[in-house]
């Protein structure tokens, strides 16, 4: 008997950050958005579709 298993492994990131995104883009400077944030902890769990 011969038996093929496939699939994949999806991890999701949770982060926690202490505001809100909207706080840090600019509407009027949408267009070059480029932003960076210190995360208070992270947890990796299994995610995917």
């Amino acid at each position: 008997m011969t038996v093929a298993v496939t699939g994949s492994m999806a991890f999701d990131y949770i982060m926690s950050f202490p505001g809100k995104f909207a706080e840090h883009v600019l509407p009027d400077q949408i267009h070059k958005l480029s932003l960076s944030f210190l995360v208070d902890s992270m947890r990796r769990e299994r995610g995917g579709t």
